[in-house]
């Protein structure tokens, strides 16, 4: 294992194909290109993207990040409210 600024990287012992993004705002053109190129990248290696919106809503952020941790993924894209901790890490 090893744990980085804002990150924690573990050998993953079962591969799930699916990447969580969490975005700030769906609606925001910046974010919808991201997540489209995004799961365009995924599919072509034969992995699903799994779309999460914050909708400008830090607890909502807050709520998504620690549903990550129960969720079957091999990792995850966060782009995190500016105003929020996270954004901090």
């Amino acid at each position: 294992s090893e744990q980085g600024r804002g990150t924690f990287v573990q050998a993953a012992k079962t591969r799930h194909g699916r990447i969580a993004i969490v975005l700030p705002n769906i609606e925001d053109p910046l974010f919808v290109r991201i997540a489209r190129g995004a799961t365009r990248v995924l599919e072509s290696l034969e992995n699903h993207a799994v779309i999460l919106d914050s909708d400008g809503d830090w607890n909502r952020e807050t709520s998504h990040v620690t549903q990550l941790r129960e969720l079957p993924l091999d990792g995850a894209l966060i782009f995190p409210l500016s105003n929020s901790d996270l954004a901090e890490q």
